[in-house]
């Protein structure tokens, strides 16, 4: 026997099958009438359930932000690669000379120690950041002292057999590719 209350079926209406979530609610504060009006000024109210917003706007904005949060990550994880890389005499007394916003501007340039007209300590300097981005590129261990020897002249050659480019600094692909491989993920 079905349980009805003014005419309407109370079986049919089920409590979970109709809840629903107010985003927003419209409230009539106050209607003002003008003389001479025939239509009011309405004054509404509106509330909006700011955690309802929150939960809809995630859909949005969630792969977004994961993406820059895996971009943090793996720009953070690069850093840590390029500090583990760096050791050596010539990082201390280099200094800011090993910089992105170096690297950024002169591009292969700031890696080319055969450049003339460069000082002594500008050679070394940039000899070591060829050390250190070999370091980096090859997951070697050489030491970064700001001296060309044997091993980072076979590093060099290396790679560029790894990345098919001329294995020495004089060229200026090996250099591009070698100032590539020090720039952060997220700039790449």
């Amino acid at each position: 026997m079905p349980w009805v209350r003014n005419g309407l079926d109370l079986t049919r209406l089920s409590p979970r099958r109709n809840r629903v979530i107010p985003v927003a609610t419209f409230e009539l504060v106050s209607l003002e009438f003008e003389a001479g009006s025939l239509w009011p000024k309405a004054k509404i109210r509106r509330k909006i359930l700011s955690t309802t917003m929150a939960f809809l706007g995630l859909g949005f904005v969630g792969p977004q932000i994961s993406g820059t949060i895996d971009r943090v990550r793996a720009d953070h994880k690069f850093e840590q690669k390029v500090e583990n890389a760096a050791k050596g005499p010539a990082v201390e007394f280099c200094g800011d000379w090993l910089s992105y916003d170096k690297l950024r501007t002169l591009q292969e340039d700031a890696l080319d120690y055969n450049a003339k007209g460069i000082s002594q300590a500008e050679k070394s300097c940039r000899i070591a950041e060829n050390q250190v981005g070999l370091n980096v590129a090859l997951n070697l261990q050489l030491p970064v002292d700001g001296k060309i020897g044997k091993r980072a002249l076979e590093a060099e050659k290396q790679f560029g057999l790894e990345n098919k480019v001329p294995g020495t600094n004089k060229s200026e692909m090996y250099r591009g590719r070698l100032a590539w491989q020090l720039l952060p993920p997220s700039e790449k």
